[in-house]
């Protein structure tokens, strides 16, 4: 199951706009500290319909830029609307959201590091989760503007020395969903995950490394999966515990799969074992019987009825060869659950093996059944 923070396009007035006809400033000179983004910049003007969101000099730098900075950029500067808009799009106004997102990406055509650089700078003054969530949408969905070089460091320098939860949470999730992430991104993620005590940054960091290791085969989901099973034993919360196993997309590493089969025994957490019981169910470990001979020797101690189903359906959808004789075997001893293990046999029987066709028999098994029900048949 993956748990991902709800992040509407525009869910509340974010730092992009307030009272009046706001403006941002972009410049396609970059600010020459971008670590200062995890501080709380100040404004350059505070009030007034030409308010601006423009980024402070470092302490020690004059904010005056040089001849040559003049010469090579020009601060433009981009209005998302009338504050008509922007109000509208607070409350889920479809239109007004739309009018925004084309403004947004005009400026990105012209100049897409400008425009991530302002949007960084918004999150970094985000007074809720919800305008912070605003910004993660507008870095993600504006075109080019996930692509600036910059902004994954710009990211993890906020994710790791602001003061507020929901910024470095925002701040990780938008991480895991920029394009081309490599290992040193995975590392670092799972680190700043693993050195903080609020939950909600830990939940933030395991939503991330899941999104990474989904969209990233290879290395890189190999790497994330390593950073979660490092980081699930040290683990307290059990909500977090259960993301960090639903996160994991690579089962080629056994010391992976291994700690996950030692979460299923040992956590005393039914939602965690049915994370864990739903994750090896849809990925392909190495040693397929010995898996599944796991998972059936979990099936009888097994008390709760839901992680129970979910070790049947995943011994079959992992199985594939192994799983029938193991499934044949259960079925005297499921209980109230037989029938769901005769579903899978059915569709073992047939000479399927493919996990989504075998899940697509059973449901239609059950749809047969209840068809039958209400018709009295």
């Amino acid at each position: 199951m993956r748990v991902r923070r709800s992040r509407p396009l525009l869910g509340a007035v974010s730092a992009i706009g307030a009272a009046g006809a706001v403006t941002l400033a972009f410049s396609r000179t970059a600010p020459a500290t971008r670590g200062d983004y995890a501080r709380e910049p100040e404004r350059a003007a505070t009030s007034g319909p030409n308010a601006r969101l423009l980024p402070t000099a470092p302490a020690n730098e004059t904010a005056t830029p040089s001849r040559d900075e003049r010469s090579r950029a020009e601060p433009r500067e981009l209005d998302p609307g009338p504050s008509a808009d922007l109000e509208l799009a607070s409350r889920g106004d479809d239109e007004a959201a739309a009018r925004l997102r084309e403004r947004l990406a005009g400026e990105a055509a012209r100049g897409p590091a400008a425009v991530a650089d302002a949007l960084v700078l918004a999150l970094a003054r985000s007074k809720d989760a919800a305008e912070a969530d605003l910004v993660v949408s507008l870095v993600i969905e504006t075109p080019g503007v996930a692509e600036s070089p910059d902004l994954a460091r710009a990211l993890l320098a906020l994710a790791a020395s602001d003061t507020l939860p929901h910024r470095r949470s925002a701040a990780l999730e938008a991480l895991g969903e920029l394009p081309s992430p490599d290992v040193e991104r995975v590392r670092q993620v799972a680190a700043l995950g693993r050195q903080v005590t609020s939950e909600e940054v830990r939940a933030a960091s395991a939503s991330a490394l899941g999104s990474i290791g989904e969209a990233s085969p290879g290395a890189v989901s190999l790497a994330s999966a390593r950073e979660i099973a490092r980081s699930i034993s040290g683990e307290q919360s059990e909500t977090v515990r259960g993301l960090l196993v639903g996160s994991v997309h690579d089962a080629s590493d056994p010391s992976v799969v291994a700690t996950m089969l030692s979460v299923l025994e040992r956590d005393g957490a039914a939602s965690v074992r049915l994370e864990v019981a739903r994750a090896l169910g849809s990925l392909e470990p190495e040693d397929r019987a010995g898996v599944v001979a796991a998972l059936s020797r979990r099936f009888d101690v097994e008390l709760d009825r839901d992680v129970r189903l979910a070790l049947v359906a995943s011994i079959a959808t992992t199985g594939r060869e192994h799983a029938a004789a193991v499934l044949e075997r259960l079925r005297a001893r499921a209980g109230d659950l037989a029938v769901d293990v005769e579903d899978y046999l059915a569709g073992l029987r047939s000479g399927e093996l493919d996990a989504s066709r075998l899940r697509a028999i059973k449901e239609q098994r059950e749809d047969a059944r209840a068809a039958s029900s209400s018709t009295g048949g």
